[in-house]
């Protein structure tokens, strides 16, 4: 499965240098209800949410990424507003957890939280917390990768993971006001990598950020 990652040009370049992606806490995140998708008038299902929230924020990083790259939104709130980039992540599709919409939280009672501990279901509600969220927030297209506090590492007050065989970024598509070059995306290679390079630019008809034809995808390969 290919992915998009939005970020700045200057970043887009460092995540290539180092061969690394910044990766994120649940309680980091610009939505509020992250992992509060049930809602409930008991007392006691709303502290075992939140519980379960602070949990996942202690043992759980993410990377936020869109399975598509053609919403101008996407550009505006995350690509520097259209002057940063969207990296492509190829990542095997079981990694991935897709986002689901909806305008309402998930109804719960205590006895149905408690029953499907017994009946193996525990595991059920956490992954339909992690998967769920308000559908303003639709346009993003959303899908998850999630990482083991063990397997990143600090920089500073962030946090980081390695790319590896199984986490690769594929390419670059430049937005509509990016100014980086070939060569500035040649000298960030390490040695015996390439990257695809896709110009983009504001289609004539909708609403949409589409490849720029008239500059055609180049792939290029680091001069190390």
């Amino acid at each position: 499965m290919y992915l998009y990652y939005f970020l700045s040009a200057d970043h887009a370049l460092d995540a290539f240098r180092n061969q690394e992606l910044k990766v994120s806490k649940f309680d980091s995140l610009n939505d509020p209800f992250e992992l509060l998708g049930g809602g409930s008038g008991e007392r006691k299902v709303r502290d075992a949410i939140r519980n379960y929230k602070n949990r996942m924020n202690v043992k759980t990083r993410l990377l936020c990424c869109s399975k598509s790259w053609i919403n101008p939104l996407l550009w505006s709130h995350y690509g520097d507003r259209h002057r940063g980039a969207a990296l492509e992540i190829e990542v095997p599709d079981d990694y991935v957890v897709d986002v689901v919409y909806t305008p309402d939280r998930i109804k719960l009672t205590a006895s149905e939280l408690i029953d499907s501990v017994g009946a193996g279901g525990k595991d059920k509600y956490g992954k339909l917390f992690l998967e769920t969220k308000y559908d303003g927030w639709a346009y993003e297209n959303e899908a998850r990768i999630l990482f083991d506090a063990s397997e990143v590492y600090p920089k500073g007050h962030l946090e980081f993971f390695k790319l590896t065989d199984t986490v690769k970024l594929k390419g670059i598509i430049l937005g509509p006001l990016c100014e980086l070059s070939e060569e500035d995306i040649e000298k960030s290679l390490p040695g015996s990598t390439s990257a695809n390079v896709v110009s983009s630019r504001l289609a004539f008809n909708k609403y949409e950020v589409v490849h720029n034809v008239s500059k055609p995808l180049v792939v290029v390969t680091s001069s190390r």
